[in-house]
């Protein structure tokens, strides 16, 4: 297991917190997920095995920015 921390720009509102955890929540391998947009953060806890920029990629078609 491997905790990540994710810079995210342009969640606004917890209604924007819940799309990133639902779609996040929804990939195979992503065992915790914290969401924060007064922070700017999502700190993900993730299997080894899980490729990072596939779910960078998730977030980002979502319409928000990954630092």
């Amino acid at each position: 297991m491997k905790e990540i921390t994710l810079a995210v720009d342009g969640m606004m509102c917890s209604g924007c917190e819940n799309r990133v955890r639902n779609v996040i929540s929804k990939i195979d391998g992503v065992t915790d997920i914290k969401v924060s947009y007064e922070k700017g953060i999502v700190v993900l806890v993730l299997e080894d095995n899980i490729n990072i920029q596939s779910v960078k990629d998730k977030i980002i078609n979502l319409g928000y920015l990954v630092k």
